[in-house]
């Protein structure tokens, strides 16, 4: 009987664990969703801009995973899904930064090499990877979403 009891006590105990697991588990993703969703709201985040052009969640997200096509591999979707709305050509050519007078185009310079989202971030601030290997005075005038 002893023995039974223990079990019983052991089983107890194992869901009360799991639940509570499952529900804290549960409160952190509505927390970390509540984050991404008011990013889209306010900021310095490339999320509001994004938001304050009509987008939400569902236009870049499906069941909280980035829209990309099928069979694209996680590690490439910079591109992919940042090239769903962006014309590559129209970013190239707005994107320009003066240097010694002469005209940098910072989207070109690196074709391939590096992907959108290797910089860009919606949701936290962007990393200014031309700053790896560059110093450029223009790398001082970016916005405050962009991580220095």
């Amino acid at each position: 009987m002893l023995i039974k009891e223990n079990v019983t006590l052991s089983l107890v105990a194992a869901i009360l664990f799991l639940s509570f697991n499952v529900a804290m588990a549960a409160e952190k993703e509505v927390k970390d969703l509540k984050y991404f969703s008011n990013s889209m709201k306010a900021g310095d985040f490339l999320g509001k801009s994004h938001g304050d052009a009509g987008l939400t969640c569902k236009d870049c997200h499906v069941n909280g995973t980035p829209k990309i096509a099928n069979g694209t591999e996680k590690i490439n979707l910079g591109d992919k899904l940042c090239l769903n709305c962006h014309d590559p050509e129209s970013v190239n050519s707005k994107v320009i930064f003066k240097f010694k007078g002469h005209d940098v185009f910072p989207h070109s310079e690196h074709v391939g090499d590096i992907q959108c989202t290797d910089c860009h971030s919606m949701h936290q601030e962007s990393i200014l990877m031309c700053a790896e290997c560059h110093v450029q005075p223009w790398m001082k005038t970016l916005p405050a979403r962009w991580k220095k």
